[in-house]
C-alpha cells in the first residue's frame, strides 16, 4: 500500500485508492470466503487471522517511524486492513464451528470497520493535503515555531483531532 501512495500523487488519488482499491479487495475475499468456498473449513479463517495480526502489528510499526504523512496514512491503511482481516478471520472460525451469533457478530465488527475506515481515512488523504498552502510531507519539517502559520496551523490540528475522534467512535 505504501508503494502504491507515492507521495507525488495528489490527495483524492491516494483517498481514492485508500477508500475504494483497497475495500475492493476485502470485499472480494468476504464473497471468495463465504460464496465460493463455503466457509467451512477453519483452517482458512486461521490463515486470514494470521496474516490479519501480522499486517496490523507491522503496518503501525512502519507508521509509528514514517516522517512522510502520506506514507504514514499508507502504513495505517495496512494496519486497518489487518484489523479487518482479523474480524474476517474470527467470522470464518465461527461459521465453521457453528457459531452462527458470534460469526454476525465479527463481520458485523470488520464491516463496520470497513466502512469507517474507508470514510475518515479518505478524509485524512484529503484534508492533510491543504495545509495553508503547501502541501504536509515531513511531519517534522511543518510543526515547527514559524509565527505566520500558528493560527492555521493550531485550526487544523483541532480539525485533526474531531477527525480521530469520529474515526474511535
Amino acid at each position: 500500500m505504501a508503494s502504491l501512495c507515492p507521495s507525488a500523487a495528489p490527495g483524492n488519488v491516494s483517498a481514492l485508492m485508500s477508500g475504494v482499491m483497497i475495500k475492493t479487495a476485502i470485499f472480494m475475499l468476504i464473497r471468495v470466503s463465504f460464496d465460493f468456498l463455503g466457509a467451512s473449513q477453519a483452517w482458512w479463517g486461521y490463515i486470514v487471522l494470521t496474516i490479519g495480526t501480522i499486517s496490523a502489528i507491522l503496518g503501525i510499526l512502519y507508521a509509528v517511524v514514517e516522517p512522510d504523512m502520506k506514507r504514514m496514512l499508507a502504513f495505517s491503511s495496512i494496519e486497518n486492513i489487518g484489523i479487518i482481516l482479523i474480524g474476517l478471520g474470527a467470522s470464518i472460525i465461527f461459521f465453521a464451528s457453528a457459531k452462527p451469533i458470534l460469526c454476525a457478530i465479527a463481520m458485523i465488527a470488520a464491516l463496520y470497520h470497513l466502512l469507517n475506515h474507508s470514510v475518515f481515512k479518505g478524509l485524512l488523504f484529503m484534508g492533510q493535503v491543504p495545509y495553508y498552502i503547501q502541501p504536509i510531507q515531513k511531519i517534522s519539517r511543518n510543526w515547527g515555531s514559524d509565527q505566520e502559520n500558528a493560527g492555521m496551523r493550531h485550526s487544523y490540528t483541532n480539525w485533526r483531532i474531531v477527525n480521530f475522534g469520529h474515526a474511535v467512535i
